[in-house]
């Protein structure tokens, strides 16, 4: 029976299951198609736990290198128009990567001011600080988000995964926001951030949730928090890569918000 279904789909009388997919996709019915995808996943004898987990994380560790960049855009601007208004950042309720980063730019931005006025002193060069939110680590993470996505062998899942991640707003599930909501992201208030580009200086646009960096959580905290990495964001819970092979609740949902978005 397998080899009459694979002569059958050869010879063009059988359609895979991606064709399946595609058709109901194409007549509008893109939930049908997931459930068609989720469907076959659940007959994988392999279900790729590992390859998903690295994957969700990947994404995520984008996510924090945008809104670390952000948050460090910010500081430029906030250390610019203190600069304007003759005010000194109150470096004791900064923390010090913070200050480190805001004390270059001043510095920075004053020699520019006295290398304008006198062609006797040469401008010394900012020196540069591999932060979080560089956009060397921005590049990095993109690029491992792509192995990790070439690793995902061919099938339901990836298919699922494309699918979702190509649909506006995906990532504004109930789930999702209520997620964001519960550890004090912008879900919490009306300012809209997570509908919007996470840092429009970019030239891509990065949607998503908020995390550590975000500004506008920091603004609301009153207090800015600075992970080293996104295994130090303490915005996402703690888990292990061997919650994704129990039945862990949150790890269903997870997997249901990044994955199949049902």
């Amino acid at each position: 029976m397998p080899l009459l279904r694979s002569l059958a789909t050869k010879a063009g009388i059988m359609r895979t299951p991606s064709d399946r997919e595609t058709r109901l996709e194409q007549e509008g019915k893109w939930r049908e198609a997931q459930k068609l995808r989720f469907k076959q996943y659940t007959k994988c004898a392999h279900k790729q736990g590992r390859e998903i987990y690295e994957l969700i994380r990947a994404d995520q560790r984008i996510l924090f290198q945008v809104q670390a960049r952000a948050a460090q855009l910010q500081t430029g601007k906030d250390a610019a128009l203190a600069l304007k208004h003759r005010k000194k950042p109150c470096w004791t309720t900064r923390p010090a990567k913070i200050a480190r980063l805001e004390s270059k730019l001043l510095e920075a931005n004053t020699e520019r001011g006295l290398w304008g006025k006198s062609t006797d002193i040469a401008p010394k060069q900012l020196p540069t600080e591999c932060l979080d939110g560089s956009l060397e680590a921005l590049w990095v993470a993109e690029h491992h988000r792509y192995n990790k996505l070439s690793k995902l062998q061919d099938g339901p899942a990836k298919r699922a995964y494309l699918s979702l991640h190509q649909r506006s707003g995906w990532h504004l599930s109930e789930w999702q926001r209520s997620e964001c909501a519960a550890v004090g992201g912008c879900c919490a208030r009306d300012c809209g951030c997570c509908t919007r580009s996470r840092c429009p200086d970019l030239p891509t646009l990065y949607y998503g949730h908020c995390l550590s960096y975000c500004p506008c959580c920091a603004k609301a905290r009153g207090f800015t928090i600075t992970p080293d990495s996104i295994d130090d964001d303490k915005m996402l819970p703690e888990l292990k890569l061997s919650d994704w092979y129990d039945s862990h609740d949150y790890v269903s949902r997870l997997k249901n918000a990044h994955i199949w978005g049902l």
